[in-house]
């Protein structure tokens, strides 16, 4: 009870205490921020923002100057300047940015013609979170807090049914018969699924083969003829540290691109919806995204292309303020169908109406009453208090992991903690093992291991040695061992007469890393 009673205290400070000088907010910041930040120059800057200040520029419009550093001792300083619409972005003292655009004489402009900014890119957030806030940005926190709350209804089993049956079909084949064997082959992994067998069957043959018959060929207008040609990867995972993104793609495509008497090669994301044909701003946003993302791997896709497999329509897509929670919004036909609507009232009720926080609108109070009349106070207690010890783990498995060194530092420097095996070279061929999952073999390549706190059974995550093969898979470590093996060669050298390789085994449930590719060097990071 001891420990009830701190999280009490902590909860009602934290609620209640008065705004923190920004002297204070600013060392708060910079406490929390070090030493987990490498604050660096070049392509994956990092800058720490000493001082914020608005000023009017000639023509009489508002910009943000800011200070900043990317040297730890905080004595070299440099300066950036906002203008246009990057007023708005929401940046204090001890944030961390990072900057895309040209430095001049010590001077970064960011402006609607050129240059990006983005907070805490560190923080990777999903390209499908993003989207979803264009509508309702309160509903995609919500969602990446409480991520069960959806119910599981037929039309969303249905859906993942043809999701998976269209990325394994790219890989095989269309044929009809085909599409019936791969419908059943899915359906029999999904429990409760048995009893819609023949609907989701016929769903997948008549989305798919009105899509992809051979006559079509590929989306045709009065300038170009578009043609898919091949499959260059499924559920593609990309992590965007210079965006500050992350995203498995559905499908990556090479497509050719007949314009007139020229024909180019492109390789571009595919987006697969399964629900109502739409093309809305939700869902070209995630594609336009998926296409900034791409950038990271190959050259620049310049579009992507969002297919409804319902219709089988195919449309062209040419090319953050998700950190605290947003306001209700004031649309009831948005929030009636919502399904974060019981989520986000219970969290108005529960917390910010306890904190006095008068920011739900009028007109959607007795919607928040209505979902959350049947809690008492003391429920409303209980969620505010689990809410909290939420936020308080979470805060802790962040500072644990330091996802961001994969990015911020090299192999050898990782390895020191334990927490990585670099330079490993894959051997032998790779095992399938069931339906996504395979085995790889990966050897030291020069020296011993050194010594690592990775075991069998650990989660871990495969990328590679060049600085965009971030996150190429993630899978469970299956066996660790020594084997020793004669090299007479180092007799000549240094008088050893063999020399320890580890190998390792690693079981990968992601099917990025086939039969065939071969990135040159691998890391391993736990």
């Amino acid at each position: 009870m001891e420990h009830l009673g701190e999280l009490e205290l902590l909860m009602e400070k934290s609620f209640w205490e008065k705004a923190a000088l920004p002297a204070e907010l600013f060392q708060k910041k910079v406490v929390s921020s070090f030493p987990k930040t490498v604050l660096t120059r070049g392509m994956d800057n990092r800058y720490l923002v000493l001082a914020v200040d608005i000023v009017r520029n000639e023509e009489g419009n508002h910009e943000k100057h800011l200070i900043i550093t990317a040297h730890q001792s905080l004595e070299y300083k440099d300066r950036c300047i906002l203008r246009n619409d990057w007023c708005s972005v929401p940046i204090e003292p001890g944030d961390i940015i990072h900057l895309e655009g040209d430095c001049m004489a010590g001077t970064w402009i960011i402006d609607k013609h050129f240059g990006y900014l983005i907070l805490y890119p560190d923080m990777l957030i999903s390209g499908t979170s993003i989207a979803s806030s264009i509508r309702c940005m309160r509903r995609a926190v919500l969602s990446e807090t409480f991520r069960s709350s959806d119910p599981a209804t037929r039309q969303m089993l249905i859906g993942t049914v043809l999701h998976e049956v269209f990325q394994k079909a790219i890989s095989d084949s269309f044929a009809s018969e085909k599409l019936q064997e791969l419908a059943f082959q899915t359906i029999q992994e999904i429990k409760h699924l048995k009893e819609i067998a023949s609907r989701c069957e016929i769903s997948c043959s008549n989305c798919f083969f009105f899509s992809f018959r051979p006559s079509n060929g590929g989306k045709n207008n009065s300038t170009c003829s578009i043609e898919v040609v091949n499959s260059v990867d499924i559920e593609e995972s990309i992590w965007s540290p210079r965006f500050g993104l992350k995203g498995k793609i559905d499908v990556t495509v090479g497509v050719k691109i007949h314009r007139g008497y020229k024909t180019k090669y492109k390789i571009m994301p595919l987006e697969l919806k399964t629900g109502k044909e739409s093309n809305s701003i939700e869902h070209r946003s995630q594609v336009v995204l998926y296409t900034l993302l791409s950038q990271e791997r190959r050259a620049d896709p310049e579009a992507g292309w969002l297919l409804y497999l319902k219709t089988g329509q195919m449309y062209p897509v040419p090319k953050t303020q998700l950190a605290s929670l947003p306001q209700i919004i004031e649309e009831e036909k948005t929030c009636k169908y919502c399904s974060q609507m019981g989520n986000c009232a219970l969290y108005s009720r529960a917390v910010e109406q306890h904190m006095d926080d008068s920011s739900v609108p009028i007109v959607m109070l007795p919607k928040v009453k209505e979902e959350t009349q049947h809690l008492k106070l003391t429920h409303l207690e209980y969620f505010r208090l689990w809410c909290l010890m939420l936020t308080l783990e979470s805060q802790s498995k962040d500072n644990r992991k330091n996802h961001q060194n994969i990015w911020l530092m090299p192999a050898s420097k990782m390895e020191e903690s334990g927490n990585c095996i670099g330079n490993l070279i894959r051997t032998k061929h790779v095992k399938t093992v069931g339906d996504g999952q395979y085995l790889h073999n990966f050897l030291r390549k020069n020296g011993t291991i050194p010594v690592t706190n990775l075991m069998a059974g650990d989660r871990i995550i495969l990328s590679g040695e060049e600085r965009t093969l971030f996150a190429l898979s993630r899978g469970y470590v299956k066996e660790i061992n020594m084997t020793t093996v004669p090299a007479p060669e180092q007799v000549e050298k240094g008088g050893v007469s063999n020399i320890t390789e580890a190998k390792l085994i690693v079981f990968l449930t992601s099917s990025f890393i086939k039969a065939g590719s071969n990135p040159s060097d691998i890391g391993i990071i736990a």
